[in-house]
């Protein structure tokens, strides 16, 4: 059966690099049987030939040891590579168990993803314990921290072995580049005052780069280029039917920005703001739900969700998952 499954990039990559680590002392040992063959043969020859042009005969013992050494050296070859044909064959036998492992794997996160597609959950729902609610919180500042994509080049020299045994090498050179700031993937922070003129940090993060977080550890989890990552990219982020998909339908950017249009009013005639959250210290708080006077609630981290997708995600692969998600507070939710 493993034949009829294509090795996935992370299998192809997998087998080469098991090959060569584990056979390259093997094809050393071979290449230098081979040379030592043919090095041997060489100075044999040229030691009988010397010795038949002074004397006129040929030296039988030379004609023995010449080929007793050959004979050494073809059978120590053709054994060396007999072991390496073997450990080959094994190896691909290892690695297409893995990859079969991997692409059955894959179909339980996709029927994960097909279960999301049927019955596409309630981003807005929110049952987490730690969640505390505000309302009636009047904005006051509003900034937007944007993600930053840094591009770079080297120019430089490289030196030394790489690679090989215990050997390194060092690299000199400077990188020049420079930072370009994401204008749609941003962080929102808020500052507010509550009904008692109290002053209130809400920190808003943006759901599509702590998804994307999240994604990297499950496929750093389970190999990148695997089955399993083609598998969790549909479930977690790509199409209309993936979670981001469904998310940014209602994304809350939207209040986020009729917000700020509403700043330049007197404090009393600024629409009121509603959060579910979770409190990092006192007065600071990350929001997972934002309802604004007016507008419906939007989900900021659709943090039941994100859990009712793990808990099937773990029981259909039968091992735990990375938390969900890591908040800018650094606290961890599973």
């Amino acid at each position: 059966m493993e034949g009829s499954i294509p090795l996935s990039e992370k299998a192809k990559r997998d087998l080469a690099e098991k090959i060569f680590y584990r056979l390259r002392g093997l094809e050393f040992i071979a290449q230098g049987m081979k040379w030592a063959g043919i090095g041997a043969s060489i100075g044999f020859l040229l030691g009988n030939g010397i010795f038949f042009a002074q004397t006129g005969e040929i030296n039988p013992l030379t004609i023995t040891l010449l080929g007793g050494m050959i004979a050494f050296f073809a059978i120590g070859f053709l054994v060396t590579k007999v072991s390496i044909f073997q450990k080959e064959k094994a190896i691909k036998k290892e690695v297409e168990e893995e990859n079969l492992r991997d692409f059955a794997l894959s179909k339980k996160v996709e029927s994960v993803a097909i279960a999301l597609k049927e019955n596409p959950p309630d981003l807005k729902r929110m049952t987490f314990p730690e969640l505390i609610e505000a309302e009636g919180l009047k904005p006051v500042r509003i900034e937007e921290f944007p993600q930053e994509k840094l591009e770079a080049e080297f120019s430089g020299l490289m030196r030394g072995i790489w690679d090989f045994l215990v050997f390194g090498g060092e690299i000199f050179g400077e990188i020049k580049g420079g930072s370009t700031p994401d204008l749609v993937e941003t962080h929102t922070l808020m500052i507010c005052q509550d009904e008692k003129g109290d002053s209130l940090r809400l920190v808003c993060p943006n759901f599509s780069v702590y998804l994307a977080n999240y994604l990297r550890k499950l496929i750093k989890e389970f190999g990148i280029g695997s089955y399993c990552q083609k598998a969790f990219n549909q479930l977690f982020w790509e199409g209309e039917d993936s979670l981001r998909g469904i998310y940014l339908k209602s994304d809350p950017q939207r209040i986020y920005d009729f917000l700020v249009t509403r700043l330049e009013l007197p404090l009393s005639q600024r629409p009121s703001i509603s959060i579910k959250g979770v409190e990092i210290r006192k007065g600071i708080m990350d929001v997972f739900l934002i309802g604004c006077e007016g507008r419906e609630d939007l989900p900021v981290i659709p943090i039941d969700s994100l859990r009712e997708i793990q808990y099937l995600l773990e029981e259909k692969l039968e091992k735990s998952l990375p938390p969900v998600l890591s908040l800018p507070s650094g606290k961890e939710v599973s």
